[in-house]
């Protein structure tokens, strides 16, 4: 009986730490991104739209990215909270002329449904915007 309690205390404690580890995974924002929605005020129906092909976000652990959202600069830095990632690209004089300060794009994140939800804070869109990006791979 004593045995029978010890190999199933490692038993639950094996498969917890693997659901945990899992769980973590899921929510981390490291690793790449691709933008399957984008929201727009007035809403049409619930206001989400399906992207096909949307562009991609490669976070990785040495706070560094890569993006194809801009086809003049490719790469650059983060800067990152528990809620916000600033994403400041490292092309010299890079701009899209609505972000402040030029060439960083600030936004708050939380993870909706196993999505990264992107929400502008330094600019904003004439019409609301939002982003949802689903992930493609893990860490990078």
């Amino acid at each position: 009986m004593k045995t029978f309690f010890i190999i199933s205390s490692i038993f639950f404690f094996i498969t917890g730490c693997g659901e945990k580890e899992t769980k973590q995974q899921e929510n981390s924002i490291y690793g790449t991104w691709q933008l399957v929605e984008s929201f727009s005020h007035p809403p049409s129906g619930n206001g989400w739209s399906q992207v096909d092909n949307g562009f991609t976000l490669a976070i990785k652990l040495d706070n560094t990215f890569n993006s194809s959202q801009f086809s003049d600069c490719l790469t650059g830095n983060i800067s990152l909270t528990d809620v916000q990632i600033n994403l400041k690209y490292n092309c010299n004089g890079f701009t899209q002329g609505f972000e402040n300060p030029a060439g960083v794009f600030q936004y708050t994140y939380e993870f909706v449904e196993r999505k990264l939800e992107l929400t502008p804070k330094n600019f904003s869109c004439f019409e609301g915007c939002k982003y949802k990006l689903i992930k493609i791979t893990s860490k990078e």
